[in-house]
């Protein structure tokens, strides 16, 4: 919620690397134009209190507008306390401001480097995908697949409450929207947290099938009730072995409720229909006993107790979603949902210790922590088993689901700022350049040019003819044009400048002709 309030979302065409160009730019303009508005609200106070009667007068330094960093420094030296507070504010605060936007335009980069970023927009988007069917009842090996539906689910925020019929390309970074989903499979489960266990090993090497003979304390971790006649039990471990122990092992042990239970009893024939019970526990054995003089060579577990142990579990009541019972689907529907009763549970088991073999070995043989499984972890394998199981067809499908697109979001409070300050530029403009104005008989020098001119103004006026005090700005600009500064000497010969005219400088050059002829 706090990422939506700070965060705006941006056109999706819309690239990061041309938006903090672009906005670079846009901040560096506005402190062009939040400089020039400062520096002429800074004259206009000055002017207007110059204009204001005939005999109005105010200090020099009052119309003082810089429009720079550098200008603002230039100030600094003449700034003394006795100037008075109205004077010494009018040449601080503008140059206080005037520097702030200066740093600003300066990070530019920086201000439009950490105000984007690349986030994601959800839009509901036709997504390419495959159909499960009932004609499969096993996958072995899939490890990428596996491994990629997986992550994709937990990406897209797929819940544990159900089994997919329908699988969306797993290179699309879909997310999971519960109104944009019918799946056929709902599914009720418990979790048990990774909890300590005392397990005792008894060297049972008759291959009866038997893990709770072999592993006493075993049994007491599963309800009663799935213990019962009626449920299939597959169970496989996987781990390295060195000396007299296995350092570590996962023992998976999978117990569902017996294929037998969906046959119909009036046809005689196999439903993917009727509720059953699903139970995926994973045991982790520290330095279990070994026996190494098995008769078929290999390595088999020993007696004696086990160092440590510890089970994860998730036990699950899966059914048929109401409003997708066989009898409320079509034959091409029905063919097309998830197949969670299958008789080669085998595959079933061996596919987790497929899966979870190359993370504990290596886990073990470089003694890190090793990676147990929880209870959600091994119902999410679960579900990712079943969809890549159940889509070997590869019967592609289209549905329009909620897809995660790339976007470029801009920063509110960097926005905000913004429009506060294009808001105060503004009023400050509106206040200063069209309500108060300057009488329009009225000449106060602003610019570096109209100094020039006020300069060439005084300089003719002492020297050439007074009339140039009030010469307009025709006849001044001509003049302009062609003045010059000179160092010339004054009567005690020292070298000072002066402003020269055109006229005066074609005169005197003039007459230097006709002497030397």
């Amino acid at each position: 919620m706090v990422s939506l309030i700070l965060w705006m979302f941006l056109p999706t065409s819309w690239e990061l690397g041309n938006v903090r160009a672009i906005l670079a730019l846009i901040i560096n303009f506005l402190c062009v134009i939040g400089i020039w508005v400062v520096s002429y609200s800074t004259w206009k106070v000055g002017a207007l209190k110059l204009t204001r009667s005939q005999n109005s007068s105010t200090k020099l330094l009052s119309l003082y507008s810089p429009i720079g960093l550098g200008e603002v420094v230039d100030i600094i030296p003449l700034i003394r306390a006795h100037m008075g507070v109205g004077l010494l504010t009018q040449l601080i605060i503008p140059g206080f401001i005037i520097a702030i936007l200066s740093a600003v335009a300066v990070v530019s980069a920086p201000i439009a480097r950490y105000s984007t970023r690349v986030g994601e927009q959800i839009q509901q988007t036709p997504v390419p995908g495959t159909l499960a069917s009932t004609d499969h009842s096993g996958i072995g090996g899939a490890l990428v697949k596996w491994n990629a539906t997986i992550d994709r689910f937990n990406s897209a925020g797929f819940p544990l409450d159900q089994l997919a019929d329908f699988l969306p390309d797993n290179r699309i970074d879909w997310k999971y929207s519960e109104s944009e989903w019918n799946n056929s499979w709902s599914a009720s489960c418990k979790w048990t947290e990774r909890t300590a266990i005392e397990l005792y090993m008894t060297g049972n090497t008759s291959n009866t099938g038997q893990l709770f003979h072999e592993i006493q304390g075993l049994r007491h971790i599963f309800p009663d009730e799935i213990l019962q006649d009626g449920y299939t039990e597959r169970y496989t471990d996987v781990g390295p072995y060195w000396g007299d122990f296995l350092p570590d092992s996962l023992v998976f042990i999978a117990m569902q409720t017996h294929p037998n239970k969906s046959i119909d009893e009036k046809t005689d024939r196999y439903t993917n229909a009727p509720p059953f019970h699903f139970t995926i526990a994973a045991v982790h054995l520290r330095n279990a006993p070994a026996n190494f003089s098995s008769p078929d060579g290999g390595v088999t577990w020993g007696t004696g107790p086990i160092e440590q142990s510890w089970y994860t579990m998730a036990n699950c009541d899966i059914k048929r979603v109401a409003s997708r019972t066989p009898d409320k689907l079509d034959k091409y529907a029905e063919h097309h949902i998830a197949n969670p009763w299958t008789w080669d549970f085998v595959t079933t088991i061996f596919a987790y210790r497929s899966f979870y073999e190359a993370t504990l070995t290596e886990q073990s043989f470089r003694k890190e922590p090793i990676y147990h499984p929880s209870g959600q972890d091994l119902f999410r394998f679960y579900q990712a088993y079943l969809v890549t199981k159940d889509i070997q067809n590869y019967e592609g499908a289209e549905r329009v689901i909620s897809v995660a697109v790339p976007t470029v979001e801009l920063s509110v409070p960097l926005l905000v700022v913004f429009l506060l300050y294009l808001v105060l530029i503004g009023l400050a403009a509106f206040w200063f350049v069209v309500v108060k104005r300057i009488p329009s008989e009225a000449s106060v020098p602003r610019t570096k040019i109209e100094w020039m001119a006020q300069g060439m103004r005084e300089s003719s006026a002492r020297e050439v003819d007074a009339s140039y005090l009030g010469a307009g700005w025709g006849k001044i600009e001509a003049e302009l044009r062609e003045a010059e500064v000179v160092t010339v000497r004054d009567p005690a010969q020292k070298l000072y400048n002066t402003i020269q005219l055109g006229s005066q400088i074609r005169q005197q050059r003039s007459l230097e002709s006709t002497l030397k002829a």
